[in-house]
C-alpha cells in the first residue's frame, strides 16, 4: 500500500474512533442532565444540576441549590 493510502485509513480510523468516544460521552452527559433538575424546577426526587437553584423539598422548605 502506498503512504498517501495509509495516512488516509488512519486519518479515518481516527475520526471514528473519536466519533464513537464523543457519542459516548455525550450520553454520559445527558444521562446525567436527566438526573437533576433543572432551575427553578422541582426536584422533590433528584438533586438540583450544578450550580443552579431548584426548588426541593427540605426539612425548612427552602430553596437549594
Amino acid at each position: 500500500m502506498s503512504p498517501k493510502v495509509q495516512v488516509l485509513l488512519l486519518i479515518v480510523g481516527l475520526i471514528m474512533f473519536l466519533a464513537v468516544h464523543a457519542e459516548e460521552e455525550f450520553g454520559e452527559i445527558e444521562e446525567s442532565e436527566r438526573s437533576c433538575a433543572e432551575a427553578y424546577k422541582s426536584c422533590d426526587s433528584i438533586p438540583c444540576c450544578d450550580n443552579i437553584a431548584c426548588i426541593c423539598k427540605s426539612d425548612a422548605n427552602q430553596l437549594q441549590m
